[in-house]
């Protein structure tokens, strides 16, 4: 499980939860400790239960996908200037990090979704700002 926090343009912290759980109370625990953290403003839940006697098998699957997207990432002279991070759990990749453009933010978008293996994108990406 991984939690992202951010400073949101309100001067509040917004706090996004993804990965993999064993079971539907460790998903809400985990929502009900980040709502409980001082300053954070709003949770996004994109945790995603998984049994724990598959999790290592959705580690491996995960570990692919998510070079998959990098590489795809990385064939485009486009996005050599940005600073893409990318997270993949159970078919959804989050993308983090900046871009020069809201194209670029589109098209790292776009080439993400259509990925084989990747169900959904969580777009985190932000544009820098001269």
């Amino acid at each position: 499980m991984c939690c992202l926090v951010r400073l949101g343009p309100e001067w509040g912290l917004y706090s996004t939860l993804f990965g993999t759980v064993s079971s539907a109370e460790t998903k809400a625990a985990a929502d009900e400790k980040a709502k409980a953290v001082s300053g954070v403003k709003s949770v996004e839940d994109s945790l995603q239960v998984v049994r724990a006697a598959k999790q290592d098998t959705v580690a491996a699957k995960d570990d692919d996908v998510e070079d998959l997207v990098e590489a795809a990432l990385g064939k485009q002279d486009d996005l050599k200037a940005a600073k893409i991070d990318v997270d993949e759990e159970s078919g959804v990749a989050r993308l983090t990090g900046t871009v020069p453009s809201q194209a670029d933010r589109l098209r790292a978008a776009l080439l993400t979704r259509t990925t084989s293996g990747v169900r959904a994108v969580k777009d985190g990406l932000r544009v820098e700002q001269d």
